[in-house]
C-alpha cells in the first residue's frame, strides 16, 4: 500500500512510552495537526500507520478518547480538560 493511498484511510497505531499500543482510525488520528503532518507530512514517518509518543499510557489514553469522542473532527469548543488524580505527578 502506498503511503498516499494509506493517507486516505485504515488505522494506525499510537504507541505511549510504556509501549501501550492504541488502534486507531487514520482519520480521527489526524485530528491532531501534529499527528496529521507525522503521518502524512515529508519525513521518515511519512505514511506509516504507527507512531511512537512520548506519553505515558494514561495520558495517551485521555488523548484517543478525545479524538474518538469528536467521531474524527475537532470538538467545538474544546471542553476544558481536568487531570485527574492518577494523571498527576
Amino acid at each position: 500500500m502506498s503511503a498516499s493511498a494509506s493517507d486516505k484511510g485504515g488505522y494506525v497505531r499510537l504507541i505511549s512510552n510504556e509501549k501501550h499500543v492504541f488502534i486507531i482510525e487514520r482519520r480521527v488520528a489526524q485530528v491532531s495537526g501534529t499527528l496529521r503532518t507525522i503521518l502524512s507530512g515529508p519525513g521518515s514517518e511519512a505514511g506509516k500507520s504507527e507512531v511512537t509518543l512520548d506519553f505515558p499510557t494514561a495520558v495517551l489514553e485521555k488523548v484517543v478518547q478525545y479524538f474518538v469522542r469528536g467521531g474524527g473532527k475537532l470538538v467545538q469548543p474544546v471542553p476544558r480538560l481536568r487531570p485527574t488524580p492518577a494523571l498527576r505527578t
